[in-house]
């Protein structure tokens, strides 16, 4: 598993509670985090180097954006 998502889980993780004493619930709760953590990374990761693709960062500003409006997060 990449490092990076190794680190998001162990967040989720702390945010949420104990993975491995999760019940069902829970388990949803930590899923959602986890994915939430992982939409915010892709965002930042576009944003950053939006520049470097166009000259200017707009259009990856703009598209991460939408990716955060597609999967309801808020950063």
């Amino acid at each position: 598993m990449n490092e990076r998502i190794q680190e998001l889980a162990m967040q989720a993780n702390d945010e949420t509670g104990n993975l491995f004493d999760l019940n069902h619930k829970e388990l949803n709760v930590f899923l959602e985090k986890f994915a939430e953590l992982l939409v915010l990374e892709c965002d930042k990761v576009l944003t950053q180097h939006g520049s470097y693709f166009s000259g200017e960062g707009e259009p990856y500003h703009y598209a991460a954006s939408l990716i955060e409006e597609h999967f309801g997060v808020e950063e």
